[in-house]
């Protein structure tokens, strides 16, 4: 089929011949392909060669580059309606319907087995999300500003006809504040109930404390200064609406918090639970810091457990690090 539509005039007889060969064929298979091309070609050749041989679309992303755990994701939304609503299932699904995740204080202790613990080292550039399509990456940029855009969908290159399917996005409701009978507090805890944009949170002070831009920790230290160091701080905080929706790819923080100087030795979790172990050293000096940061992006907070070689200037670190937290997904 493919040879006629580039040169008629040589390939017509043989693919006659093939036609004819497959509608006498006794396998039901070939016999119902060889019929469907010749119906498709007798309604329209046109037609015929927009559905078998439609324009390719270069391969971004191969499946033997992505991790484990990026592909225990990607089956994990099989079942669920992430493709319709380009977004997670723990994004639009009630809170009881979600499955517990069980934290422990070991290393080991994470979902994954310790040989498979994905550290920042091993962390490819391309594991971009998966849930959306190649043109849908490419066409990102070119949505109508009335906040409505269309998803493709490359059917099969040998049955189907590429013809795209369009389909309204859910609208997303905005909370207008109409009056001032509502204090700032109420409108905060309204907005951070409904998930919207909240108003931002004052600004922490500037952190004095100056961290070595490439500090080298490996994993067997970490856990034995983990399990001897005493804890110096436990705290909450809040992720901004758009740092939790950028979670979507956990990688992403881990880049963000390595432009920070704070590196990460070990991850893992599924939505909207994720569990990362961070580390940093005090610029100068032989101290680490040690970080354990679980994050809920359903609730967009974030507990914070940091140990260090120096504990005097553990606040300090705490300041930088929730510093660096609630920039991400901003810029």
């Amino acid at each position: 089929m493919k040879c006629f539509f580039k040169r008629p005039p040589e390939t017509q007889k043989a693919l006659g011949d093939t036609l004819a060969a497959g509608l006498s064929d006794t396998h039901q298979d070939v016999h119902d392909r060889a019929l469907f091309y010749y119906r498709l070609l007798q309604y329209s050749p046109n037609v015929a060669e927009r559905v078998v041989n439609p324009p390719k679309q270069a391969v971004s992303v191969f499946a033997d580059t992505q991790s484990s755990e990026i592909k225990d994701r990607i089956f994990d939304e099989f079942n669920s309606l992430s493709v319709v609503y380009q977004k997670p299932s723990y994004m639009f699904t009630d809170k009881e319907h979600r499955g517990p995740f069980e934290y422990s204080e070991d290393l080991t202790g994470l979902t994954e087995d310790p040989e498979n613990v994905i550290s920042a080292q091993r962390y490819q550039e391309n594991d971009n999300d998966l849930l959306l399509s190649t043109s849908d990456k490419e066409d990102n940029g070119t949505r109508a500003s009335n906040g409505s855009s269309t998803s493709t969908y490359n059917a099969p290159s040998d049955l189907i006809s590429p013809s795209l399917i369009s389909s309204q996005a859910p609208a997303e409701t905005s909370l207008v504040n109409t009056g001032g009978t509502y204090s700032s507090q109420s409108n905060f805890s309204l907005d951070d109930l409904l998930g919207l944009s909240v108003t931002e949170a004052p600004a922490l002070p500037q952190p004095t404390l100056a961290l070595n831009s490439k500090p080298v920790l490996d994993p067997g230290t970490f856990q034995r200064k983990w399990g001897q160091l005493a804890l110096a701080l436990s705290q909450e905080c809040s992720l901004s609406p758009q740092g939790a929706v950028a979670l979507m790819n956990p990688q992403s923080l881990i880049r963000h918090m390595q432009s920070n100087h704070i590196q990460c030795i070990a991850s893992g979790g599924q939505p909207p639970n994720y569990k990362f172990f961070f580390y940093a050293q005090k610029d100068g000096a032989a101290a680490f810091f040690l970080v354990e940061c679980i994050v809920n992006t359903a609730s967009a907070k974030a507990q914070l457990k940091i140990k260090a070689d120096d504990g005097t200037a553990a606040e300090a670190f705490s300041s930088l690090f929730q510093s660096a937290l609630s920039k991400f997904g901003l810029s």
